[in-house]
């Protein structure tokens, strides 16, 4: 993000040549786009920070900074910063998806989205960093670590990194820029007091297990009454993020359904709620038949899963594993009697793992999932979706029968597998070997230290390169169940998040850094799966280490 001053040239007479060529050159729509007079411009930021929830002197401060309250450049270009993910508009937002072009067009072109942008990116970097004193928005002293954030959450923001450099810290920056008048009478001047920098680690970003006192004096806001911010977060709680939910797992699932296939899709994968082995082999099988899995109760169709199948009006049914009755099976063939009905179910889950890869080619990779259900045997599964490969089941210290035989008859080329010791022994992975005749390096296990880790190991190996990630609880998994079906069918990582967020360092957070900084978020479940915060904390590190 720019400031207006490193936009500006120190020859007036080059300023002007080059905004008339801009004119000359400008398409007419772009020459027709002006900014609304200043105080227009003011009345819009000011009705922004009363719906978000966000003081008005800090959005003004923002806005000045990164554009000088500017949406468009003289020639009725829209303000962009340099860069091949550049700011856009009057709060220079970073954080889209550029293959999405009317969000593009919309920071672009519309004043009051770029404006609700900008507060809503100010409260997510408000979640995502650590809390000053008792976390009261309306208290403006509050708000340093969010202004960090807001410009890059890095060390290059400390202000003792600054300091050494010879600049002025972002945050400080917009701290001193409050000081003054600077547009007069519609910015008057508020003193805000900032963290003492030898209160700040030096050269390091400030943590969360350190306490973080108001710096005095304290100076409040008088936008953000208590009553209001009460009613703006239960607002927000739908604004922040995109989310795929349902009042149940089922309803999820069937919501997740829905939103990634179109009627008349190929198939539709129905499992049991409990079995959730049986569904984690049917991961790799829905990417194969082009199919959505729905989640039903055993005794009888479920009335979601029922109106999803109506919609997608599927050519083929698959009922997988022997938990769901003939009672089930009567409802659909009544429901949709012009699908075909088929049935893939085992002894139990590895036997029904064995019978889905048999639906796959010999000689490819497969991979060798943890029968612990956890997220990183759920990672596994969508990755192996993704790249076109079965799953098989393992017990954590054995290799069952039905595995065996599978994978003696798939003579796979290599085996991937995820967790560490506890979650599959090496004798047992040292079995799957023998069995195979591959030598040790044909086997590739991905662990970190917790399932968490463990699975965005997976995911980083797996998809290095993307504009959109999506999100998972790693204690409700099944919300990610139908959500690792549309993950996998769109090549995209599935993350889990735990409930407190994600650490500044580890295998997440370096990954999340080395995506784009406009990468996309959506998320499987309700705010009690993952919360604003806990989401809030990788909108913060995406992007980070470029």
């Amino acid at each position: 993000m720019s400031s207006p001053s490193d936009q500006k040239s120190g020859k007036t007479f080059l300023i002007g040549f080059i905004a008339a060529l801009f004119l000359f050159c400008a398409s007419p729509a772009e020459a027709a786009n002006a900014n609304p007079s200043l105080p227009e411009v003011s009345k819009k930021i000011e009705a922004a920070a009363v719906k978000y929830q966000v003081p008005a002197e800090i959005l003004k401060a923002v806005a000045y900074v990164e554009s000088g309250w500017r949406q468009f450049d003289a020639a009725g270009r829209p303000v962009t910063s340099r860069g091949g993910h550049p700011g856009l508009g009057i709060m220079q937002i970073t954080s889209y998806n550029a293959a999405d072009a009317a969000v593009v067009n919309a920071l672009k072109y519309d004043i009051d989205y770029n404006i609700a942008a900008g507060a809503k990116m100010l409260l997510l970097k408000w979640e995502a960093t650590p809390r000053i004193g008792d976390g009261d928005k309306a208290k403006l002293e509050n708000w340093y670590f969010a202004l960090w954030a807001y410009n890059s959450w890095s060390a290059v923001n400390n202000p003792n990194t600054a300091a050494l450099r010879g600049r002025t810290a972002y945050q400080d920056k917009i701290l001193k820029l409050m000081n003054t008048a600077y547009l007069d009478e519609l910015t008057p001047p508020v003193a805000v007091t900032p963290l003492p920098r030898s209160s700040l680690p030096a050269g390091l970003l400030p943590g969360r297990s350190s306490t973080w006192a108001t710096p005095a004096p304290v100076h409040a806001t008088q936008i953000t009454a208590a009553a209001e911010q009460s009613r703006g977060s239960e607002i927000l709680t739908s604004a922040l993020f995109a989310r795929i939910s349902g009042v149940n797992r089922s309803d999820t699932a069937a919501q997740i359904a829905v939103s990634g296939w179109l009627p008349g899709c190929a198939a539709v994968i129905l499992a049991a709620p409990d079995s959730f082995l049986d569904a984690l082999a049917a991961i790799p099988l829905s990417e194969k038949e082009g199919a959505p899995i729905l989640l039903t109760d055993a005794a009888s169709l479920d009335r979601r899963a029922e109106r999803a199948l109506i919609y997608l009006n599927p050519m083929k049914i698959i009922l997988l594993g022997r938990e769901l009755s003939a009672e089930s099976e009567s409802q659909l063939r009544a429901l949709l009697p012009q699908a075909q009905i088929t049935r893939v179910g085992g002894s139990d889950p590895f036997e029904t793992a064995a019978l889905v890869a048999s639906a796959f080619p010999a000689g490819q990779t497969v991979a060798l999932a943890s029968s612990a259900a956890s997220p990183d045997a759920l990672s596994l599964a969508t990755a192996a979706a993704s790249a076109g490969y079965p799953l098989l089941l393992a017990e954590p210290n054995s290799l069952p029968a039905a595995t065996q035989a599978a994978l003696t008859a798939l003579k796979p080329a290599a085996i991937v597998t995820a967790g560490g010791e506890s979650a599959l022994a090496d004798s047992v992975l040292a079995e799957a070997l023998r069995l195979t005749a591959l030598p040790p390096e044909a086997l590739i296990r991905y662990s970190g230290p917790d399932r968490y880790e463990t699975a965005a190991a997976v995911m980083r190996a797996a998809f290095p390169k993307v504009g959109k990630i999506y999100l998972a609880s790693g204690d409700t998994l099944y919300d990610a169940l139908g959500g690792a079906a549309l993950a996998a069918r769109q090549s995209l990582p599935l993350l889990f998040v735990p409930p407190a967020g994600v650490a500044a360092d580890g295998i997440m957070a370096d990954y999340l850094r080395s995506l784009p900084p406009g990468t996309e978020i959506e998320i499987f479940g309700g705010g009690g799966a993952v919360t604003d915060s806990a989401a809030a904390s990788v909108q913060a590190l995406l992007g980070a280490g470029r």
